[in-house]
């Protein structure tokens, strides 16, 4: 599988140095959590606060130790000291990050917290308004705090777990259980690989878009889903081609990946080839599945078509397709 020039992703990159190494150091941690200058991002119900900046652009809110530690317990009393699940280490630039997540069903026990420019980001719709330099923290940590929402308990055995490695691994309390011996993936952050890819025509002056019930009239977009153990990407993605649309393909290409964190997959984009075109929609999960030419993409893709309507920029598919209008050869010389 050949792969195009390297490409960044909205969710992707946090700016900072994740320190893995600083995980296991907790004498280090302690001290971080008390320094005056370490900086703290709040979520709640993984949701993380924000703040309206110029526009419609949002931004994290960074806190200092002060200004949260009425919220949250900072302190961790010894070494042998069991790691919250409220706390994250982010990493180190500059200064420490940590991200701090609020489990409680009443919005107000964080209203100290609140301005009249401050709110938390509910949803997809208002996540991808968070600042670009901002998308990757975001995507870091609502994806670990949803972790540790959803695996409370042992997945091998059923039993309670604690948290190590400052919020980047779970232990099982049972030491005679399976995951406590060899080498288990049982224990660490769940991550769910996605193909997501643009299907082109074999002239290459048309690619295949569908569309989930429930979705906008006219919205479509890239095909999805998500691979199965023991299956390549290539292998992925002409499968979810064919189960989803009846078109087979070859030459599979990888553009670009990019984390999605509702709730933690990563999307791996690709572009491939059709070799047939006949399509057969697959209406357990499809509504529709059609092709679109270059003019009516490109149309779409400047909000002008009245036919098509595509996803946020800050979504892999849009860049997905961006890419191949802006390097097809069908490109067209007037719209």
């Amino acid at each position: 599988m050949t792969s195009i020039k390297e490409h960044w992703n909205y969710f992707s990159g946090t700016g900072i140095d994740r320190s893995s190494d600083k995980r296991l150091n907790k004498e280090y941690l302690k001290e971080a959590l008390c320094k005056q200058d370490t900086q703290f991002v709040v979520f709640q119900n993984c949701t993380p606060l924000v703040e309206e900046e110029e526009g419609d652009e949002k931004c994290l809110v960074k806190f200092f130790h002060a200004e949260v530690e009425k919220y949250f317990d900072l302190k961790l009393s010894g070494n042998d000291a069991k790691w919250p699940p409220y706390l994250l280490y982010m990493g180190r630039f500059d200064v420490d990050y940590f991200a701090l997540n609020k489990l409680d069903k009443d919005w107000k026990v964080l209203e100290g917290l609140l301005t009249e420019k401050r709110s938390f980001a509910k949803g997809f719709v208002l996540a991808t308004q968070i600042c670009d330099k901002d998308s990757g923290l975001v995507s870091q940590a609502q994806s670990m705090f949803q972790w540790h929402d959803r695996y409370r308990f042992c997945p091998t055995c059923g039993s309670k777990m604690f948290i190590e490695e400052a919020g980047y691994k779970k232990t099982c309390l049972v030491e005679t259980c399976r995951s406590n011996k060899g080498v288990h993936n049982t224990c660490y952050p769940r991550t769910d690989p996605t193909v997501i890819m643009i299907v082109i025509s074999q002239n290459g002056r048309k690619c295949l878009l569908g569309r989930k019930r429930g979705w906008p009239k006219r919205m479509f977009s890239c095909l999805a889903g998500f691979m199965e153990p023991g299956e390549s990407v290539e292998d992925a993605v002409k499968r979810e081609t064919l189960e989803e649309s009846g078109v087979t393909v070859s030459n599979v290409c990888y553009h670009s990946s990019q984390p999605w964190p509702f709730p933690g997959s990563l999307m791996i984009g690709c572009q491939a080839t059709a070799q047939t075109e006949d399509i057969v929609v697959n209406e357990e999960e499809m509504d529709d599945v059609r092709w679109f030419d270059h003019v009516t993409v490109t149309r779409a893709l400047k909000g002008m078509s009245e036919e098509l309507i595509l996803g946020p920029k800050q979504t892999i598919a849009h860049q997905l397709i961006k890419h191949w209008v802006e390097n097809s050869t069908a490109k067209s010389s007037s719209l």
